[in-house]
């Protein structure tokens, strides 16, 4: 069932959040320091480009992460780009690809409604990645909560692949991919059912096949 944030978040004191933008670190740099960290905090040993074994914010993170009882896990974009999924800000991201809409008017709710073609022709090609894998991120999260010490994941995106890593506890703020409904009679669609379709996808009674996800000019899930 859905249960509130409030519900899992712990008392102040008690807890530690990694988010991105933690004291201490850089602005810019702090979704690339955090990567490094679950890299090596998963056994994933490497050297930066200065050559540096470990840098010290991020082990000042290791710090922190080992002394702390209770993790809530808040991440974006950045955690699944190691899963070959693009962000949409950074070099390669889907801001600097030509599209004749920019994504961010593709990927909103009046868009959706009004050149619904468009819409499933950019989301099949650039929002669904079937094969992506669980990156050293995901599955040191999974370990973490496997080991009591993390509370949940609270996530932006939609590809599902904390829970393909293990993790039980996890918010997805923005929907899923996975989850899609008719618009009309509320039948659910897995991500398999939209890859297999061409077009606008329709349920048995006509109605259009929605995806779960939030969209540009829709709310989030009040339930979350």
């Amino acid at each position: 069932g859905w249960f509130s944030l409030k519900s899992i978040l712990p008392k102040r004191g008690s807890a530690f959040y990694i988010n991105g933008v933690i004291s201490g670190f850089s602005h810019g740099r702090e979704p690339l320091q955090l990567l490094r960290f679950l890299r090596f905090a998963h056994g994933c040993y490497y050297t930066d480009w200065r050559g540096s074994f470990m840098t010290d914010a991020v082990r000042t993170l290791k710090e922190w992460t080992d002394a702390a009882r209770k993790i809530v896990f808040f991440g974006g974009a950045g955690v699944s780009t190691e899963s070959g999924i693009p962000d949409f800000r950074s070099t390669g991201g889907l801001y600097h690809q030509e599209w004749k809409y920019p994504p961010e008017t593709i990927l909103s709710h009046t868009f959706y409604k009004s050149n619904p073609e468009e819409f499933f022709r950019f989301y099949r090609a650039k929002m669904l990645c079937p094969d992506a894998k669980p990156n050293a991120a995901h599955k040191k999260l999974a370990e973490w909560e496997r080991e009591g010490k993390l509370l949940a994941v609270v996530t932006q995106n939609i590809d599902g692949l904390h829970q393909a890593a293990g993790s039980k506890q996890v918010y997805e703020l923005h929907g899923s991919v996975h989850r899609n409904y008719c618009e009309k009679c509320g039948k659910f669609y897995d991500l398999d059912h939209i890859l297999h379709t061409t077009g606008v996808p329709r349920c048995d009674c006509g109605g259009v096949i929605k995806p779960d996800v939030v969209l540009y000019e829709e709310a989030l899930n009040d339930r979350i």
